[in-house]
């Protein structure tokens, strides 16, 4: 990921947010693993100004619909899921470290059709 500084946000705006998992990790998708992801991301959904609106688990990214007071919001919210989602997934498998690549990637969400 590049590590320029992320465009400014509109309050109101969408944001479609991806973390991407470090190689050689188990699917989120996986029995094992699903309901603990799910029951992280519930309970910091709504937290320091972040309102998720839906995630979807890929086999190695977790992506987030979400709203975000500020560029700020963004980033505690994210980094609050991202660190009980670490923490869920480390202590299910077993071990430590890094659960998540560097940084996530945040774009404006395409309007639905």
């Amino acid at each position: 990921m590049s590590h320029l500084r992320r465009p400014a946000l509109a309050r109101h705006e969408p944001l479609r947010v991806t973390l991407q998992l470090q190689p050689g990790l188990p699917s989120l998708r996986s029995r094992e693993l699903r309901r603990h992801v799910a029951a992280a991301i519930e309970a910091g959904a709504d937290r320091f100004g972040l309102q998720l609106l839906e995630y979807s688990l890929q086999q190695q990214k977790l992506e987030l619909l979400v709203m975000a007071r500020d560029r700020r919001a963004l980033a505690r919210g994210i980094q609050g899921i991202s660190i009980r989602i670490a923490r869920a997934v480390n202590r299910q498998l077993e071990r430590k470290g890094r659960l998540f690549a560097d940084r996530y990637d945040v774009r404006a969400a395409e309007p639905a059709r």
